[in-house]
């Protein structure tokens, strides 16, 4: 591999200005959020286990945008729920999402 291919994948956490404020709020709903920001690579800053589901969370300043990086997840992502949130206010909204009763698809 040639040096400094990996530049990006591994950082030093960057936090939004509200990143704490978001990671208290959660933790009123439920456990305290996992702080995944040192991961990079457009993974999403927190990871909440939320009543048996695993919530990937981008914090974002209100206003602020998507990286290619974090698009580029999102679009790729299989696992559990995505959300991105840039106001405590937000985080109703998103539970009462989680709790709706998922359609399951047979596979054929």
């Amino acid at each position: 591999m040639k040096k400094g291919t990996r530049k990006g994948l591994f950082r030093t956490g960057h936090h939004d200005t509200n990143h704490a404020e978001i990671a208290a709020a959660l933790s009123k709903y439920g456990p305290e959020p996992i702080d995944t920001t040192r991961i990079g690579a457009g993974f999403p800053d927190l990871i909440w286990p939320f009543q048996g589901v695993t919530v990937g969370i981008e914090v974002k300043v209100p206003g602020g945008k998507l990286t290619p990086p974090q698009e580029r997840f999102i679009a790729e992502w299989r696992g559990g729920p995505l959300y991105v949130l840039s106001d405590e206010h937000d985080i109703p909204a998103m539970i009462a999402d989680i709790q709706k009763p998922m359609v399951r698809r047979a596979v054929r």
